[in-house]
């Protein structure tokens, strides 16, 4: 890894730190055989969208996108497009997944009220 890189790696429980930036929240997953998994993780939530309002779409349904950043150390799973998750119990759709050096910046959307 280059010596930026380590750096950035090095930084990341800073960026990620509890007191300064980030929340508890609880991600969960359920995979193929049906089984949910729940985790408390540090997580980052950046937007609800672009202009901080619900998008409107087809028959008057709301649709919110909200951004997370999570450690990639901290995921039991890898997140693909068009996988459902939970954040705080309340479904999602991930529109798209970024690994950034060691971080994971995931788009979610959800139909439906905001969270």
């Amino acid at each position: 890894m280059s010596a930026f890189k380590d750096m950035v790696a090095a930084d990341i429980g800073i960026f990620m730190n509890l007191d300064e930036n980030a929340d508890l929240h609880t991600l969960s997953t359920i995979d193929k055989s049906e089984v949910r998994t729940d985790r408390s993780v540090p997580i980052i939530i950046d937007a609800y969208d672009m202009d901080g309002k619900p998008a409107k779409t087809s028959e008057g349904v709301s649709s919110h996108t909200t951004i997370i950043y999570v450690e990639a150390g901290l995921l039991w799973f890898t997140p693909v497009v068009d996988q459902s998750l939970f954040l705080d119990f309340n479904r999602y759709t991930i529109t798209d997944a970024s690994p950034e050096v060691g971080i994971w910046r995931l788009t979610l959307r959800r139909n439906g009220m905001r969270p």
